[in-house]
């Protein structure tokens, strides 16, 4: 069975989109590792939420393979809208967070959401100080105390 994996960018203070809703940070310069190229080359099936899908199908069916050079297999790939981690779908939540701190913008994750626990199974730091960090879920939040015990 495939797993289903999301592969997302933030800021080390974890914006997804800076205030303009731009991504101007991220790089695709990740050194040795392959990041997105791999992710993208991997996956049978895109899933995006809402607000990305018509980003997407606003930008990508014009882009020509001479200036992005994944603008084939970004048309080619079929894409479902669907909110995953909070679904509790997502087998792994990679994260590649740019060293950068955007200040503000649209948070990676939404406040007001149910906490969720995730497992880190892989990291590494790429040249250009990507840190790229793979977690699967790891079940139920539980909650603790910061009482003092005497």
């Amino acid at each position: 069975m495939r797993k289903v994996i999301a592969n997302l960018f933030a800021s080390r203070d974890g914006f997804a989109v800076d205030r303009d809703g731009e991504m101007r940070w991220v790089t695709d310069d990740y050194g040795e590792e392959k990041f997105v190229q791999d992710a993208h080359y991997s996956m049978d099936v895109m899933l995006l939420e809402c607000v990305t899908y018509q980003e997407f199908v606003s930008y990508w069916p014009s882009a020509s393979v001479e200036e992005e050079p994944l603008a084939d297999r970004m048309n080619s790939i079929p894409k479902l809208v669907e909110s995953l981690l909070q679904d509790g779908l997502l087998d792994e939540l990679k994260l590649a967070i740019h060293p950068v701190v955007a200040g503000s913008g649209k948070r990676l994750f939404k406040d007001g959401r149910a906490p969720k626990r995730l497992r880190l199974v892989d990291s590494k730091t790429t040249g250009t100080g990507v840190s790229i960090l793979t977690f699967r879920p790891a079940g139920k939040v539980e909650s603790g105390s910061f009482a003092v015990e005497r």
